[in-house]
């Protein structure tokens, strides 16, 4: 391993399982300096999707007429599981397109909630005295935007592209600051 290369630390804070469905109403008091909801971005619409799958349904069945016609027969089913395994795909990514992540910020605490695409939702918060946001390698397709508490590390917007990584990182940071400074303002 070379000295340049760094160790990617991973996420080591259990979330509180919250069971399916709906989370209950943030309980934090005050002011929110931070309300976001972060979702995966996927670039092609529903009605795209379908346009898209319609134009390769009829390439590779217009395809396979023509060799079914050279007598290469078998060749058409190939065709057809060319379409069953993009569609297969393009099914998988917009499941994982319904991730998302709350982070509230506010000076009682931080809350973040995780909403996986089968429904499962963890919790985790954390008190902004004692937590801090790192922001490693923001520009990098590999970066991190943590919340780190008590030794505890959260990943936190891995799915975002490395601007807008950068851009929740720095903004998060910002909240746990000006939480901090309300709750316990420097003397002077």
């Amino acid at each position: 391993m070379s000295v340049t290369a760094r160790a990617r630390r991973i996420e080591t804070w259990p979330g509180e399982y919250a069971g399916r469905g709906a989370v209950a109403p943030s309980a934090l008091a005050g002011p929110l300096y931070m309300d976001a909801v972060l979702r995966p971005n996927r670039s092609l619409t529903n009605p795209a999707f379908i346009a898209l799958m319609a134009a390769l349904t009829f390439i590779s069945f217009t395809a396979g007429i023509f060799y079914v016609a050279m007598g290469a027969w078998p060749v058409i089913g190939f065709f057809g599981l060319d379409v069953l395994l993009v569609w297969g795909a393009f099914r998988l990514s917009y499941r994982s397109g319904r991730l998302r992540e709350e982070v509230r910020v506010a000076s009682t605490g931080a809350e973040i909630v995780r909403v996986h695409p089968a429904g499962h939702v963890q919790l985790w918060r954390a008190a902004p005295a004692l937590s801090r946001v790192e922001v490693d390698r923001p520009m990098k397709h590999d970066g991190q935007v943590r919340l780190v508490s008590s030794g505890k590390t959260l990943v936190l917007g891995s799915f975002l592209s490395p601007p807008e990584r950068e851009a929740f990182g720095d903004r998060l940071g910002e909240a746990f600051l000006q939480a901090r400074s309300e709750r316990w303002p420097e003397p002077g």
